[in-house]
């Protein structure tokens, strides 16, 4: 379970692409721009006892740090990874 929770979210991270938006979904969402943009917003429970907010926070970073390093442009930014009232919420552009 914890696995796929944090496979759930790298997989959310590393399909963001530069840009910005004020798109701010009260759960899960995409928002694509005219211009072509893509913004995720994730949000997950994230109550288990065993989840660690800092398991999390390193493995999205890390997964970002590889999709960016095999391509040039770099892509995929995390705006934002926040961990409240039992619910985890990761804002990427």
């Amino acid at each position: 379970m914890k696995r796929g929770f944090i496979l759930a979210a790298v997989i959310g991270a590393g399909c963001i692409l530069t840009g910005c938006s004020s798109f701010s979904p009260e759960v899960t969402g995409v928002s694509v721009s005219k211009n072509g943009t893509v913004i995720e917003v994730v949000r997950e429970n994230f109550d288990a006892s065993y989840y660690s907010e800092e398991e999390l926070k390193n493995t999205v970073e890390s997964e970002i740090t590889d999709y960016n390093s095999s391509h040039t442009d770099k892509a995929v930014k995390k705006k934002s990874l926040k961990i409240k009232d039992g619910e985890a919420d990761e804002d990427g552009i």
